[in-house]
């Protein structure tokens, strides 16, 4: 209990601090009064209604014949506030008012912190790891809201910090109903989370703070912190930086909102498995992630000097200055002054070949010679960092490395070992400023792909040609002088051992995939676009993008590639599209006047005689040439859908990796060719398409004169850049046509043609008024995502219905009638309930026709099923008739969604029934006239898919039981899962939804291991995957079907049950253990008793199972041997458990326990629980107050000299224990 009028230790500590005496409390324990509102309606029917009649018994019962006036004052004012605890919480339910009936009294809260501590053992709660009370009142307001919210660490304050903060009077005013309201401005603590040491203490708090308020477990929030703090150290691969301690606050925000998302509502039983299960799984999304991925470091120099001015200029010198004497114009056309960015004081002076590059390295300068062609001819010594010389240390400005003779030789021999053992490496040197271009190697990121393939130098090449409507491209390569096709030189992996070989299938793991990566994404049009037709998109570039987040990698060093083949390695992607630069390859360098050639249709992997500078640029473009291809041909064996772009003009088709592509797919490679000015774009930019996909071919647009199309010119712009670079971006309509053919070609219908029919004949028959509309999923378009409630959506279910008949039945025995009962069904439910007129032109539903082979857009006009806004306003209109019908009418009745269920005294039968018709008819509801759901009044109804039987006669009773159908429907589903051996986690999440509704009119707790079995497997990833059955999953499956079809039916009497009650404890010193338990009748009075010593080799297999301190085993034990010794006596008899261990007691409610050996204990208990038709409830008794404490430490008591001792054998302790 949380509120003032429902906590028992609230009540308890009151009482006592009144005056009243110990004993007076356990009286009124023994009766069941523990709370204030307990006591108030003990004797009065409403707050303000006492019966004095009622009033002096429970005086005289509880305080005794001539009680005191202090125990009558004492009495008096529990009364007193328990009707005012009563009223206050329910106007503030009403009027929403937060008055402090949300916060955790400070009783409760201290009772509940006393069992944590316990729980935890050695874990300090204490200092800076105790949570304030205002920190645990946070936590505990999603319980009584059913919400999941984000506590942020700053606001996760210690009790230390809480009592030494500053007390002031903030009291605000405000206007509510025409009345001025003062209320108290709660002071907001800010805690310190600067460090990681503080970070991780506000962390633990708010842990111990969501298990306090029993949200989740701190075990697994704690698990999900250590795995969050492990980012923080983990080494970050070289030229990046780990994440900071934003990073980890962004994503701890990123989890919780994605928990929010998975339980929107929290569950008011074991709400706490229902986050863990959430916090589990969103801790490990991509989402999250992301948040914590290494940052590229920030380059320590930028070299502004060589970026193109803004403005042409005149004269400029290497210091920014016009001319000689600097008296020219600076970047922004004004009149230099001689300081421009390119100053010796700011920095350091590189030769004109190394400019761009980087002079330093982890902040230890280089030297220059040693990147030129000459190379260093200093004297060299080893330091820590490498070898250098007075100038700096000898690494390469370009790629950092000190060596390139290993490089390629282990990257051959570590993807091909079967081809390259026995060979050398053709080429001795992978250099990155090697002249040589025949060479092409992408980063070794992958086993499953070709990192680096030789090509020889052709004198003349035949590239491919982007003709209209071609499909394929051509993979032979003539040679020069020849036409014959080239073969594949020693050391190449054949095409048909490339990982896009006919052989490579799809990639199943990736069915239900809808992610999209676009790489060298530039302005991220494309990846836009495609976000705004439905995919989740990644965009990868050197640098940002407006309106789109950018993952920055640079994918010429090591640790960018290693990056980029995690994501393609995750298993949800469904398109890949790279467009790699193509500055190097543009035949715009052609143009007299313009840059220099730096490749030729001889040689397109490089020319020879280029400068430093430019061979960089060429071996870097292709390093990123042969990374397409080896991604595109990863893509091919995974069945991921890719696209390669370049200008259909640019010598990039004609480099060594592209030739390699065309040769390892052959007929499977698809070309699209289109003009810019097709599509938006202001010049005749031709371009050409790779792809895997046949949907793209409607993108081939080619220009020509009858189209009439205006184009600028190319060249040099007025600013100095190219006309080249404007043109880079696609245009816009190009995007959204290239997106909207994507989503095409991925959107499916609903994979069964019989289905669609049945769809839309339903549809069909809707719009004529001849039959209800089919449910509509809005919660896969997220329309349910973006509307949500306060209120909490009011049901009544057969605990309910069944309450009623027992008040009802007991009314029919004593007038001497027979009691009968239906349910009243609303035909077509909320589609009785029309939409408003201002939001028709919003409510439309498409539907696909197969007739017309397109969708169909409908107009909706009342409430569609599917909709997560029409459940609470249908239920909001469902329990206003409800009200009328019992208030006005006197029909007593339950309330389900739709079903109404009465039952009357049988000459009232008639009667009710025509009431209840005249009622919705006049009313205007329509309810449903025929079938099983219209059936008479009858003593054996059905409702809610349950069948209710009243047993009149002299032991009036009420059963209740699963329909058969209902039982056919369990079996056939279990008996097709363990036919097939497997089963989808959406199936387990459905079918488990289904059983605890089935399970909970039969059983007791003891289905609840099945079920969580099957909620565990239904919350697993990729939900429509199929996967085979795991034993446990099995196991639960069998229970079910041996166990809910032939259930047999629950019975309530009215007879009066006898009470008992059950006092256990175990205790555990040193290396010795016992048990003890107090068997008492409903007033207390001992009638067994039993104390033994655990055995020691239950003790011994407890130990090796990893169990340090098994108190909670022995607790257990106790009450398993209590209710099996004396199993005769507790049959058919309402029990009190009584136990001194939080974890226990909340593992008997909960039918869960940690570790294994205590489940399997625990399912004994179940078992006897239901074998014995045992009514347990299951309490909390302090460890001073337990009778059963002496008898588990070997000790009798004085008072239970009257009671009788029971000897436990120890061969049924062993049985009871073991789990074998």
């Amino acid at each position: 209990m949380a509120s003032i009028a429902d906590s028992e230790v609230t009540f308890c500590s009151r009482a006592l601090q009144y005056g009243l005496g110990q004993s007076v409390v356990d009286s009124l324990s023994s009766s069941g009064i523990k709370t204030y509102s307990s006591l108030l309606f003990a004797v009065a029917s409403a707050p303000g209604a006492i019966d004095d009649t009622r009033l002096k018994a429970a005086q005289s019962k509880h305080l005794g014949a001539n009680p005191s006036e202090g125990s009558l004052s004492a009495f008096s004012r529990l009364l007193f506030e328990a009707g005012t605890f009563v009223v206050a919480e329910l106007r503030s339910s009403v009027a929403g008012e937060d008055d402090g009936s949300k916060k955790l009294t400070h009783q409760e809260r201290s009772s509940r912190m006393a069992a944590m501590r316990s729980k935890l053992g050695a874990w300090p709660i204490a200092g800076s790891f105790e949570p304030s009370n205002s920190l645990i009142d946070q936590a505990f307001c999603m319980i009584s809201d059913s919400s999941v919210r984000y506590i942020a660490p700053s606001r996760c304050s210690s009790r230390e910090q809480e009592i030494g903060s500053e007390k002031r009077d903030d009291t605000l005013f405000r206007l509510e109903a025409s009345a001025l309201k003062a209320a108290r401005k709660p002071t907001v603590l800010k805690a310190d989370v600067s460090n990681e040491l503080r970070l991780y203490q506000a962390f633990s708090r708010r842990g111990v703070a969501l298990e306090v308020a029993n949200v989740c477990s701190f075990s697994t929030h704690e698990t999900y912190v250590r795995g969050l703090f492990e980012h923080l150290h983990r080494m970050a691969p070289p030229g990046y930086s780990p994440p900071g301690i934003d990073a980890v606050i962004a994503a701890d925000r990123a989890v919780w909102q994605q928990v929010a998302s998975q339980v929107p509502c929290l569950p008011a039983v074991d709400a706490a498995s229902a986050v863990d299960a959430a916090l589990a799984a969103a801790a490990n999304s991509p989402g999250v992630t992301f948040h914590v991925l290494p940052r590229e470091k920030k380059r320590a120099l930028e070299d502004k000097s060589s970026q193109p001015s803004k403005w042409p200029q005149k004269g400029k010198d290497k210091h920014g200055k016009g001319g000689k004497n600097g008296k020219g114009k600076d970047g922004k056309n004004r009149p230099g002054n001689g300081k421009g960015p390119g100053s010796p004081s700011k920095q350091t002076a590189v030769p004109a070949a190394l400019k761009g590059l980087d002079p330093n390295r982890d902040g230890a300068p280089l030297c220059f010679d040693f990147s030129l062609a000459h190379g260093c001819k200093r004297e060299t010594w080893s330091t820590s960092k490498g070898v250098q010389c007075e100038k700096g240390l000898h690494l390469c400005m370009r790629c950092g490395s000190s060596d390139h003779g290993h490089v390629l030789e282990a990257t051959q021999t570590e993807v091909w070992p079967d081809l390259f053992a026995g060979h050398s490496s053709s080429t001795d040197s992978l250099d990155c400023v090697s002249s040589d271009f025949s060479e092409a190697s992408a980063v070794q990121a992958s086993e499953d792909v070709v990192c680096s393939a030789s090509a020889v130098p052709f004198a003349a090449r035949v590239g491919p040609s982007f003709g209209k409507s071609q499909d394929a491209v051509g993979t032979d390569v003539a040679a020069h002088g020849g036409g014959q096709s080239v073969p594949l030189v020693e050391g190449r992996a054949p095409a048909d051992k490339l990982p896009g070989s006919t052989s490579a299938q799809p990639d199943s793991s990736r069915r239900f995939a809808c992610a999209s990566l676009e790489i060298f994404a530039g302005s991220c049009r494309l990846s836009k676009c495609l976000r705004g037709v439905g995919f989740e998109t990644v965009a990868v570039d050197v640098k940002d993008a407006p309106g789109h987040p950018v993952l920055k990698l640079d994918l010429v060093s090591a640790a960018g590639v290693s990056v980029l083949w995690d994501i393609l390695k995750s298993g949800q992607l469904l398109y890949v599209h790279m467009a790699p630069p193509c500055s190097t390859a543009s035949a715009a360098r052609f143009i007299p006047g313009g840059p220099r050639p730096l490749r030729s249709y001889a040689c397109p992997d490089g020319v020879d005689g280029l400068s430093f500078a430019h061979r960089c640029q060429v071996s870097n473009a292709n390093r990123l040439y042969a990374l397409c291809r080896d991604i595109a041909l990863f893509c091919e064996s995974k069945g991921i859908d890719w696209s390669i772009e370049n200008p259909s003009s640019s010598l990039f088709w004609m480099t060594s990796p592209l030739c390699d592509l065309a040769r390892g797919l052959g007929p499977r490679l698809r070309t699209v060719v289109f003009d810019h000015c097709c599509w938006g774009g202001e010049r005749p930019k031709r371009t050409a398409l790779w792809t895997s996909l046949e949907c793209l071919a409607p993108l081939e647009l080619l220009c020509s004169p009858d189209l009439g199309h205006t184009h600028k010119p190319w060249g040099r712009l007025p600013d100095g850049s190219w006309s080249t670079k404007v043109e880079a971006a696609y245009p816009l309509p190009l995007c959204k046509f290239w997106a909207s053919l994507l989503r095409d070609n991925f959107s499916l219908s609903a994979g069964s043609d019989r289905l669609d029919n049945e769809l839309w004949e339903a549809t069909v028959k809707d719009a004529s008024r001849d039959r209800v509309r089919a449910v509509d999923d809005f919660s896969f378009n997220g329309l349910n995502d973006t509307l949500g409630t306060c209120e909490k959506v009011t049901t009544m279910s057969t605990v309910h219905t069944t309450a009623l008949g027992l008040r009802l039945l007991r009314v029919a025995k004593a007038r001497g009638m027979s009691l009968l009962g239906r349910c009243f069904d609303l035909k077509s439910a909320c589609r009785q309930l029309p939409i408003h007129l201002d939001d028709l032109p919003y409510a439309a539903v498409a539907v696909w026709c197969p007739e017309a082979q397109d969708v169909r857009i409908l107009q909706m006009f009342s409430l569609p099923f599917g909709a997560g806004g029409s459940v609470p306003a249908f239920v909001r209109v469902a329990l206003a008739l409800w009200r009328v019908l019992c208030r006005f009418l006197s029909v007593p009745a339950t309330l389900f969604f739709d079903d109404f269920t009465c039952m009357v005294l049988s000459p009232d039968a008639a009667s009710a029934e025509a009431s209840v018709h005249l009622l919705f008819r006049i009313l205007g509801w329509r309810l449903a006239m025929d079938g099983t759901k219209a059936a008479p009044f009858s003593a054996l109804f059905q409702s809610l898919g349950v069948v209710f039987c009243l047993h009149p006669g002299v032991d009036c009773s009420l059963s209740v039981t699963n329909t058969e159908a209902r039982k056919a429907e369990v079996a056939a589903w279990c008996l097709d899962k363990l036919r097939d051996k497997s089963a989808t986690p959406k199936e387990c999440e459905q079918f488990a939804s289904r059983v605890r509704w089935l399970a909970g009119q039969v059983f007791r707790r003891s289905a609840s291991a099945a079920l969580r079995v099957l909620l565990r497997a239904g919350r697993e990833s990729r939900s429509f995957t199929a996967r085979p059955l795991s034993a446990e999953l099995a196991w639960a499956i069998r229970w079910i079907l041996e166990n809910i079809p032939k259930g047999q039916p629950r019975r309530w009497s009215l007879r009066n049950r006898k009470k008992l009650h059950l006092f256990t404890d175990g205790a555990v010193e040193g290396e010795s253990a016992s048990i003890g338990a107090v068997l008492c009748d409903g007033w207390c009075k001992p009638l067994r008793w039993f104390g033994c010593e655990v055995p020691a080799s239950v003790l011994g297999d407890w130990w090796a199972s990893g169990t340090d301190h098994p108190i909670i085993q022995c607790e257990l034990l106790a009450a398993v041997v209590a209710c099996h010794v004396w199993s005769d006596l507790l049959s058919s008899a309402n029990v009190c458990l009584w136990v001194d261990n939080e974890v226990v007691r909340f593992g008997i409610i909960n039918a869960f326990i940690r570790p294994p050996s205590a489940m399997h204990m625990l399912s004994r208990l179940l078992q006897a629980e239901v074998s014995a038709d045992i009514g347990m409830w299951v309490c909390r008794v302090p460890s001073h107050s337990n009778p059963a404490d002496g008898p588990s430490r070997g000790e009798t008591p004085p008072f239970l000299a009257q009671a009788r001792q029971v000897k436990v054998d120890v061969g049924l302790l062993v049985e009871l224990a073991s789990a074998g």
